[in-house]
């Protein structure tokens, strides 16, 4: 297992184990090429589901959803007023979807205090998307 693979997964256990299996029974060893292939296999597959709970939210909520995804190293201070500003959402409503975006464990604050999804797939699948 390589940084590549634990930066993709995030070091989320599911997504480590998915990615590094299919990898790990292949006939010849991993390269970097046929990690960032499984990984994209695997955004793929699990895109309908991202969809279907995107596709459940309110706009406020899939917007901040969206804004921290496509922040690949996590947000600071999502509810900040000028983190806000950028998605025109009034402070009351973005705390309101932070709140919400972490109550469905969609997002969560790292040890850090940085906010990043739970779901690497779901995060990398709103980037491309």
């Amino acid at each position: 297992m390589d940084n590549c693979t634990l930066t993709l997964t995030n070091r989320h256990p599911h997504y480590v184990n998915a990615l590094c299996a299919p990898l790990w029974r292949a006939d010849a060893p991993p390269t970097a090429d046929s990690v960032e292939a499984m990984w994209a296999r695997l955004v793929a597959e699990e895109g309908g589901v991202a969809t279907g709970r995107v596709a459940h939210l309110a706009p406020s909520q899939r917007a901040l959803l969206r804004a921290i995804a496509e922040a690949e190293d996590g947000v600071p201070h999502p509810t900040s007023h000028r983190f806000l500003g950028q998605l025109r959402l009034p402070l009351s409503t973005g705390v309101r979807a932070r709140d919400a975006l972490e109550r469905d464990d969609l997002i969560q604050q790292e040890a850090d205090g940085r906010w990043t999804l739970v779901d690497p797939t779901m995060a990398t699948w709103l980037r491309k998307s």
